[in-house]
């Protein structure tokens, strides 16, 4: 479930794998478009570690706006 911290903060973003506080958003860039995906850092790494054969994926710090490319050739990210 999710909950509000004991400050009053607006409630957290959480991963669509895990259920983890979100970090960024990972795109995966196929024939059929992109596909967003609200991460932790935890399933980003493991993403951008161990993609899938012949994957082009982005992942985009949510916080500093810093970009993460893999197998995205030039600027086509």
């Amino acid at each position: 479930m999710r909950t509000q911290t004991n400050r009053g903060l607006p409630f957290a973003r959480r991963c669509d794998s895990c259920d983890a506080a979100v970090v960024g958003t990972i795109t995966f860039i196929a024939v059929d478009g992109e596909h967003r995906y609200a991460v932790c850092l935890d399933c980003a790494t493991d993403a951008l570690t161990h993609p899938a054969r012949h994957a082009r994926l982005r992942f985009t710090v949510a916080r500093t706006g810093a970009v993460v490319t893999r197998g995205v050739i030039g600027g086509a990210a």
